[in-house]
C-alpha cells in the first residue's frame, strides 16, 4: 500500500506496513523519541519513500506540515468508542451513528466533554483555599520576613506576605481548561462543536494555564461536594493521556489522539469482568503486582487476577496480537511461559490467555505437565457489531465464572 501525494492524508492500518513519501518536517517528527515508539519508520523499497507501521496504535495525528496521519483499527470504529466508554466507566447509551473515520470517534468524545464541561460550569466551579504569596501594599496573612528583607530593604511601602485565598484556580478546574484548549486545536467538522469548545475555553480563561499529564487526575480525591467532577475528569484523563504520545507529562505540539489497543483491550476486558465476575463475591484486580522470587527482585504484573477470600482463583493476560496460520493459531511459547509463571506464583489452577477473535478464531485448553494448572486460550469477538461484542463478553465472563465457581465448590 502506498500514499504518495504529499498533501493527502496518510492512512495506516494497525500492524501493517504502508509506504509513504514525507515532508522533511514530518520525517523529523516521526523519528523523534516521543513518536517513534508508537509508529515505526523504516526505509521503503520504493525510492524516496518510507515504510510506516503503527503496530497496535490507532488514532490520528496532525503532522507539522498540516498533513493528517490516521491509523485505523481492524475492528469497527463504533466498537472502539464502545470499548473506550466501558473502560472509562462512562454510561453507554447506544444508538450512535456509523463512524467512518477516527476523527468521528474523537468528535464523539469531544461532544461528551463539552456536555460535561457545560454542566460543570453552569453548576459553579469548586473553590478551595490555596496558599498565595505576593509583595503587597497592605499586610495580608503573615509576613515572610526573609523575602520581605530581601525585596524591601530600601523601599518599605510594600510587605511580602503569605496568605490563603479562596479561589477557583485549582488543579481540578485547570485540567478542564487544559483539555478544552487541547481540543480547540482540532479542526472538527462540526462547527457547533468547535464553537462550544471555544466558549468553554473563554469561560475558564481566568484559570492558570497548565501542562498536566492525565496522571494528575489519579491524585484527585472526591467527596459529596465534588463528585460531579468525576465524569468530566474521566474524559480529561482519556484525552490528555492519548494526546501525549508519551509516558511523560506534557502534550506534543501537534494535535494527536492515539490509542494503544493493547492497553485498551486489557482495560476493557478487566472492567467487563469486574461488572460480571466481580458481582459473584470474587474480586477482580488489574495489573496486580506479584513476585517470582522470595527476595522480591523479579516483579510481574498479570493483567487480571481474580481472587476470593481464600485463594487466587484465576490469572489472565490479555493479548491484542495476531496469531498466524503458521503458528496453528496457537499461543506463543512466550505467552504460555508468562501465564504459567503467574499460575506458579499465585498457586492458581487456571491461567487464561485472552485474544481478539478476529485474530485467533477458536479456543484451546492446554493442561500442563506435572502441574495442576490448566491454561486456556479464550477469545472475544471484536469484529462484529456492538451487540456481538457484548454477547462475546458475556460468554467470556460465563466461561471464566464456570472455572472459578467450580474451584470454589471444590475448595
Amino acid at each position: 500500500m502506498t500514499s504518495s501525494n504529499p498533501v493527502d492524508p496518510i492512512l495506516l492500518t494497525e500492524y501493517e506496513d504502508t509506504s509513504v513519501t514525507l515532508a522533511e518536517d514530518d520525517y523529523s517528527f516521526l523519528v523523534s523519541d516521543r513518536i517513534s515508539k508508537k509508529i515505526q519508520l523504516s526505509l521503503s523499497p520504493e525510492p524516496g519513500a518510507y515504510l510506516l507501521n503503527p503496530h497496535q496504535h490507532v488514532g490520528v495525528i496532525q503532522l507539522p506540515s498540516g498533513r493528517m496521519l490516521e491509523s485505523r483499527p481492524k475492528v469497527p470504529f463504533e466498537n472502539i468508542f464502545y470499548m473506550v466508554a466501558r473502560s472509562m466507566g462512562m454510561p453507554w447509551v447506544g444508538g450512535i451513528a456509523k463512524l467512518e473515520r477516527f476523527d468521528d470517534v474523537l468528535e464523539l468524545i469531544a461532544e461528551l466533554f463539552a456536555d460535561e464541561s457545560d454542566h460543570l460550569i453552569s453548576r459553579g466551579l469548586s473553590r478551595r483555599y490555596q496558599e498565595q504569596e505576593d509583595n503587597l501594599i497592605n499586610i495580608k496573612g503573615r509576613i515572610d520576613f526573609n523575602e520581605d528583607l530581601r525585596l524591601n530593604t530600601v523601599l518599605r511601602h510594600r510587605t511580602y506576605c503569605r496568605y490563603e485565598d479562596l479561589t477557583v484556580d485549582i488543579p481540578e478546574n485547570q485540567v478542564v481548561l487544559q483539555t478544552a484548549e487541547m481540543l480547540s486545536g482540532w479542526r472538527f467538522g462540526n462547527k457547533d462543536l468547535r464553537a462550544r469548545i471555544r466558549n468553554i475555553t473563554q469561560r475558564l480563561s481566568v484559570l492558570s494555564k497548565t501542562n498536566f499529564s492525565g496522571q494528575i487526575i489519579d491524585q484527585f480525591i472526591y467527596n459529596r461536594m465534588t463528585e460531579h467532577y468525576r465524569p468530566v475528569h474521566r474524559l480529561c484523563k482519556l484525552l490528555l493521556d492519548q494526546a501525549s504520545l508519551s509516558e511523560y507529562s506534557g502534550m506534543i505540539p501537534n494535535p494527536a489522539f492515539i490509542i494503544d489497543m493493547n492497553k485498551l483491550f486489557e482495560k476493557f476486558i478487566s472492567e467487563a469482568l469486574k461488572e460480571s465476575v466481580g458481582a459473584r463475591s470474587f474480586s477482580v484486580q488489574n495489573q496486580s503486582r506479584v513476585y517470582l522470587d522470595t527476595t522480591k527482585i523479579y516483579r510481574m504484573q498479570p493483567d487480571i487476577v481474580i481472587r476470593n477470600n481464600r485463594f487466587t482463583a484465576l490469572v489472565a493476560d490479555c493479548k491484542y496480537k495476531k496469531l498466524t496460520v503458521d503458528q496453528d493459531l496457537k499461543s506463543s511459547e512466550a505467552d504460555m511461559y508468562q501465564v504459567l509463571s503467574y499460575c506458579t506464583v499465585t498457586k492458581s489452577r487456571h491461567g487464561v490467555l485472552i485474544y481478539p477473535q478476529h485474530e485467533v478464531g477458536h479456543q484451546k485448553r492446554i493442561p500442563i505437565v506435572n502441574s495442576s494448572a490448566v491454561i486456556q486460550q479464550m477469545t472475544v469477538d471484536m469484529g462484529g457489531s456492538i451487540d456481538d461484542l457484548e454477547s462475546s463478553i458475556r460468554v467470556l465472563a460465563n466461561d471464566i465464572s464456570a472455572l472459578i465457581l467450580g474451584d470454589s465448590q471444590i475448595a
